[in-house]
């Protein structure tokens, strides 16, 4: 989970995409940009755990396991937007991942956080929803499955995606 973050790194072969929050600009290399396009669930565990210990509401903790959410990841500078479709519900979150702060809505509650790239594309995310840690580390495997890992106190939960 100590993964070392780069939000302002310089490597050769980098590409400037914009400034971080102070103002200085942030040089990005583009293996984040592997994580565009469209993805499909084809497992999860340990969803209904992660929900309990966010406090979702009862119905969205018993149905979420059941779902298999799709997403499609586009980036437009340094933030990335993320459409998430269930049977259910359709929602779009703008992540700017240069550390910057950003809100975000989650069961009806805030979630305050800040976004990064770390070493090997990895894109970790760490806030606070109603006083609660969240860190999301979203990366891709040898299969090149992307790899959603959540950690919420003692609960780790999994989600991994293909490609559709």
């Amino acid at each position: 989970r100590n993964k070392t973050c780069f939000p302002n790194r310089i490597n050769g072969g980098d590409l400037m995409v914009g400034t971080g929050p102070t103002g200085a600009m942030i040089i990005m290399g583009e293996e984040h940009l592997k994580f565009a396009g469209d993805w499909i669930t084809i497992s999860s565990e340990n969803v209904e755990e992660m929900l309990i210990k966010l406090k979702a509401p009862f119905m969205v903790r018993k149905a979420a396991p059941r779902l298999k959410p799709a997403q499609t990841i586009s980036f437009n500078g340094t933030v990335m937007k993320i459409n998430v479709v269930t049977t259910f519900k359709t929602k779009e979150s703008n992540v700017p991942i240069d550390g910057s702060q950003f809100k975000d809505e989650m069961f009806g509650q805030v979630f305050s956080g800040k976004a990064e790239i770390c070493e090997g594309g990895m894109i970790k995310t760490e806030g606070d929803l109603d006083g609660i840690s969240l860190v999301t580390e979203r990366k891709l495997n040898a299969e090149d499955k992307m790899v959603l890992i959540s950690y919420v106190g003692d609960v780790t939960c999994t989600r991994i995606f293909a490609r559709k």
